[in-house]
């Protein structure tokens, strides 16, 4: 069987690029899957879908959604691109900026309100929705996920599904309606050593980067969090776009 080969548009210019990358191949390492690393801010970016047979959209750092309209020049571009994919019903998956992304595509508020924000590992919950999904009907019903947010989407509009939540944050996990599109707040490509490692990188992230040690005494495993994105890959394995 010939490896899927799957776009990302990464959203990074510094160390975590490359810290990135490594995450994503060691999740799916063994997958029939290839990618293909594309990054927007330089503008680097595919001229379409035609070859892709899905799409992620990658986490940042550095860059925010909810910036007034048109200070990242890349981002026009961005959205085009998914529009792509809804249209042509390629699979699409947001990863953390990549959820704000998609919830602000489809008409969500996007907030930096500090009582939303998460960093570690925190505990999820599915909703019924989820038991129908092709991407997470498989997963028990609360799990702990990695998170590490600064932004996070509200008002999710009706053209959205909320598939799980948390206590803080009401849509972790969200579906486009009738679309092979989904988003996750959380870093289902990222262990507990990758987090920390992606925290020496950010340790503004941390209102107190002296107590890394009592912080990561704190972290829960997450291996049904990591399940979702390898999920996502079976599902693009086995999905035939119509072309």
């Amino acid at each position: 069987m010939m490896n899927k080969k799957i776009f990302v548009l990464q959203f990074r210019t510094d160390q975590s690029e490359a810290h990135d990358q490594l995450c994503l191949n060691q999740a799916l390492e063994g997958m029939n899957v290839s990618f293909v690393y594309f990054n927007p801010t330089r503008n680097e970016m595919p001229e379409n879908l035609d070859n892709a047979d899905a799409l992620i959209l990658s986490g940042s750092g550095e860059f925010f959604v909810g910036k007034e309209p048109g200070k990242d020049t890349w981002m026009p571009r961005v959205l085009e691109l998914m529009d792509e994919a809804l249209e042509k019903d390629v699979p699409m998956l947001g990863l953390c900026f990549g959820s704000q992304l998609l919830a602000k595509h489809q008409g969500a508020n996007i907030t930096d309100d500090k009582k939303h924000m998460e960093l570690g590992t925190f505990e999820i919950t599915m909703n019924e929705k989820a038991k129908d999904d092709p991407i997470f009907s498989a997963m028990p019903e609360k799990y702990y996920v990695i998170l590490g947010h600064k932004e996070t989407p509200i008002d999710i509009p009706d053209n959205l599904e909320i598939l799980a939540s948390s206590e803080r944050v009401p849509a972790q996990a969200i579906r486009v309606k009738g679309k092979k599109a989904w988003s996750v707040l959380f870093h289902p490509e990222v262990n507990k050593k990758q987090l920390l490692e992606r925290l020496e990188m950010y340790p503004e992230y941390m209102e107190d980067p002296s107590k890394i040690d009592e912080f990561e005494a704190q972290l829960n495993e997450v291996p049904h969090a990591q399940e979702v994105i390898l999920s996502f890959a079976r599902f693009v394995i086995s999905n035939e776009i119509k072309r």
